[in-house]
């Protein structure tokens, strides 16, 4: 693909839903003129011509034909620097979050344990079991707010296990 071919692409993706027409009379120039120069049977349109149609989409030559001064080089590579250095600051942050994710996992399943065990020893052993069989508001509210952990743990390991799930799918 040489470099017109390229600049024709930019402007089929940057002219969207505008007609030939529409182009031809905000870049001053005649419908055929600008039906002829998005053809392929146009090799070599006119520089006037490129430029309107370029100027009218807000397509960028300098971008469509690398034309960069050495500063603008300069700063393309440390913009290209930059967003790679952001990738992978972003790559590392997902790898963390999911660390994260498994060591919460780990503890909401130790949490649960504990929990099943603490109401099962109230429930068989009065004299024994962490209330030691004095079921007040505060007993009663400490265990309801320890449901509710056990069951939001519940939620996250699925929650987990899914997306383990859908990544193995997506790699194989």
């Amino acid at each position: 693909m040489n470099e017109m071919d390229a600049l024709k692409n930019r402007w089929r993706e940057a002219k969207g839903t505008r007609t030939f027409p529409d182009i031809a009379e905000a870049a001053d120039l005649s419908p055929s003129t600008v039906e002829y120069a998005f053809s392929s049977k146009s090799t070599n349109p006119s520089f006037d011509t490129v430029v309107r149609i370029s100027r009218e989409l807000h397509v960028s030559l300098d971008e469509t034909f690398g034309i960069l001064s050495p500063s603008d080089r300069a700063e393309s590579e440390l913009a290209r620097q930059d967003a790679a250095h952001w990738k992978a600051r972003y790559e590392a942050s997902v790898r963390d979050i999911e660390y994260l994710r498994t060591v919460i996992l780990m503890l909401g399943a130790f949490f649960l344990v504990l929990v099943v065990w603490c109401v099962t020893m109230d429930l068989r052993c009065t004299e024994v079991g962490f209330f030691r069989g004095e079921w007040n508001f505060a007993a009663v509210f400490s265990m309801f707010c320890a449901a509710i952990a056990a069951l939001m743990v519940v939620l996250v390991v699925v929650r987990v296990c899914r997306r383990h799930r859908q990544r193995k799918g997506e790699k194989e």
